[in-house]
């Protein structure tokens, strides 16, 4: 019997130090991962792919060599709807291959609503739905919430809510 409960105690001290090496691995290869990109000021903005409300698959790496407007909002939200109007202003100062911009609606919406919400608010920019771009790689807590990327896609603003159209151009034309 004694020699029963050293075995299971053996194996269950083996179990252990196998987990704990399994997580220790895990935790190693997060904290490379996460120390490449990241969502602070002066970071390289972490790359995502995903399908517009126009059906056609595109990646953040898509925009190298241009400014980046990445927002996320929610088609519920009324502020939301203000800043992408704002938006629609702001882009009339640039052309395509100055400015990317990309809206993501982080409430999981279908592309039919989303694509609805474009229409009635929004302009000749990318729309597309991801809570995962949002909340996971982009920690978005509130909503809207607008990051400015350089043409090497490292962070250079980053605001929640409201944001006049004079700041956002300020801060655009600081990175053409």
């Amino acid at each position: 019997m004694k020699s029963d409960f050293l075995s299971k105690k053996s194996i269950s001290v083996i179990v252990i130090v196998i987990l704990g090496i399994v997580l220790a691995s895990y935790l190693v290869l997060l904290e490379t991962e996460t120390a490449s990109s990241g969502t602070d000021i002066g970071d390289k903005a972490p790359n995502f792919t995903l399908m517009s409300v126009g059906g056609e698959n595109f990646s953040l790496r898509d925009y190298e060599g241009k400014v980046v407007i990445l927002t996320f909002f929610s088609v519920n939200c009324p502020a939301c709807k203000g800043e992408t109007i704002a938006l629609k202003r702001i882009r009339s100062f640039y052309t395509k291959g100055e400015v990317g911009m990309i809206s993501i609606d982080i409430g999981n919406r279908d592309k039919d609503t989303v694509n609805e919400f474009k229409k009635l608010f929004g302009g000749d920019w990318r729309f597309a739905s991801s809570m995962e771009v949002g909340f996971e790689k982009y920690k978005v807590g509130s909503i809207p919430t607008i990051y400015v990327l350089d043409p090497n896609q490292r962070i250079v603003f980053k605001k929640v809510g409201k944001l006049s159209n004079a700041k956002l151009k300020d801060i655009i034309d600081n990175h053409l």
